[in-house]
């Protein structure tokens, strides 16, 4: 039978293990503040005398990043072995590249806010300029 503190420390693994499952960036969340928050976790995880292998808490680092990060996942898949890599340099990496993705995340918000944006990249035919009678077409400006 199992002692009350048994119980505890079981329950206490049981919930770890059930956020690391569930374990997610957020939309919009830095990668400051998603690091920290994973950070927390393996920590909380190695008190409790559960080590993920390298592997595992890179993977778990990595896809689950929000897509923007995605070219730099791609990167890190390619050029490291996951392995062997600590997740610290990882995060270095990722830091490194926060400025291209801030710009990346900043171009297709313009895009999906910007309602020309999205009309200039359609490509439905019936999306076309419809041209009044006081304005004439640019090949008869062009021509006079």
């Amino acid at each position: 039978m199992m002692k009350g503190s048994d119980i505890g420390i079981q329950e206490k693994k049981a919930k770890l293990f059930n956020e690391w499952e569930r374990f997610t960036s957020n939309e919009g969340e830095s990668i400051e503040s998603y690091y920290n928050r994973f950070l927390k976790l393996m920590n909380d995880l190695k008190q409790n005398k559960h080590f993920p292998e390298k592997i595992a808490s890179n993977l778990k680092l990595l896809n689950n990043l929000q897509p923007e990060w995605s070219r730099h996942v791609t990167i890190v898949h390619q050029t490291k072995d996951l392995h062997t890599t600590d997740y610290t340099q990882l995060y270095d990496f990722l830091k490194y590249n926060q400025k291209e993705v801030d710009e990346l995340k900043a171009e297709r918000l313009a895009k999906t806010q910007d309602p020309l944006a999205l009309m200039v990249t359609s490509n439905n035919p019936y999306n076309l300029p419809v041209l009044h009678q006081d304005q004439p077409s640019f090949n008869q400006n062009y021509m006079q």
